[in-house]
């Protein structure tokens, strides 16, 4: 009975399922578009379906538009980031290239080295010397042979004693100021007018440490003045009479003569130039009344040190040309001459060709 009844119930179910399979929309199998009426679909369940369709489209719309945010947020990110190593590149490129500029000055700078009679010999303008004294014990501050002092000022007059001196060297007066400290463990500093120039020195005092004898100062401005002053009503030897050779009864004037030439004797030699100057043809190294040994000279060409001939007159050393820089030199000591205002490759082949004031 049961079976009867089932049989008819299902085969309904089955022939049912095609008209509700049906909905809304193209119909590739049969070429039409069904409506919703056509499917037993009133107008609320449309109206509904539509709205859930829109809402699934804004909804991916907006996932959509989150993704687009975020993937633009991770570029200005990656912007910034980018930016801000290029930042901190910078500036490592400055503190690296400050630190090179530092380097370098360093290396050039000429070091303190010993002189005569324990002298420590200091470039001029290069560093703030730091001397050490000591107590019941003098400290010579030697200045340039012919440099007169103006004034003299000291941070501790009270406890530092400053004297004035002279002495004379090759003819000429030179200015001392002799130091001496009361007690250890003190400071100051002393400043030293002249007609030249002006000197800033710190001094320190202490029992322990090595005091300093005696300071002296290197000049790089190779100044010649001395060459042709007078003492006593007659003039000292001058450049043409020690030469005796091409500029012998020339008409001299100094301001033709070009002498901004820096010397630097590291090597503590004898037979370093007292004088580098010339006329725009030739260069003259003015060398010592008496050196031990008789140095060759190079000239630095391309970077190249080359072996330039010279002829010796008097006490003079004769180059047939201009330099930007050249050495005396006898095995690995050595004295660097350096020309202070550089040469253009105009100017030394002119200096090959061109006849000088004193030729």
């Amino acid at each position: 009975m049961k079976r009867k009844i089932f049989v008819p119930v299902f085969v309904a179910c089955l022939f049912a399922v095609p008209a509700l399979a049906a909905v809304p929309g193209y119909d590739p199998e049969t070429g039409r578009i069904i409506l919703p009426s056509e499917v037993g679909l009133d107008d609320d369940y449309v109206y509904q379906q539509q709205q859930k369709d829109l809402a699934e489209i804004q909804a991916a719309e907006e996932q959509y538009q989150a993704l687009q945010e975020a993937k633009e947020e991770r570029e200005r990110i990656q912007q910034w980031e980018k930016l801000d190593m290029e930042i901190k590149l910078r500036r490592y490129d400055q503190l690296v290239m400050g630190m090179k500029k530092d380097f370098d000055a360093a290396k050039t700078a000429a070091n303190p080295f010993m002189g005569e009679q324990g002298y420590v010999i200091y470039p001029y303008g290069e560093v703030v010397p730091v001397i050490t004294c000591r107590p019941l014990r003098m400290t010579d501050i030697a200045l340039e042979p012919g440099e007169e002092i103006m004034g003299v000022h000291a941070g501790d007059s009270v406890r530092w004693q400053f004297s004035p001196s002279q002495s004379m060297k090759n003819g000429l007066a030179v200015a001392h100021i002799v130091v001496k400290p009361s007690q250890p463990g003190i400071s100051t500093n002393l400043l030293i007018h002249t007609d030249r120039r002006t000197y800033n020195l710190d001094f320190t005092s202490s029992e322990m440490a090595e005091y300093l004898r005696g300071v002296a100062f290197s000049y790089q401005d190779n100044d010649l003045t001395y060459l042709f002053k007078r003492q006593d009503g007659k003039k000292q030897k001058s450049l043409e009479d020690e030469i005796q050779g091409p500029m012998a009864g020339a008409n001299l004037d100094l301001e033709e003569l070009y002498t901004q030439y820096a010397i630097t004797n590291t090597s503590k030699v004898d037979w370093s130039p007292e004088a580098v100057f010339d006329d725009g043809n030739k260069t003259y190294l003015r060398m010592p009344a008496r050196f031990s040994e008789t140095p060759a000279f190079y000239i630095v060409l391309d970077r190249r040190e080359t072996m330039t001939n010279f002829r010796v007159k008097g006490r003079y050393y004769i180059v047939d040309r201009l330099f930007d820089k050249a050495y005396l030199k006898i095995g690995s000591k050595r004295v660097v001459i350096v020309r202070r205002d550089k040469l253009a490759d105009s100017n030394i082949k002119a200096s090959r060709t061109t006849r000088g004031s004193w030729n």
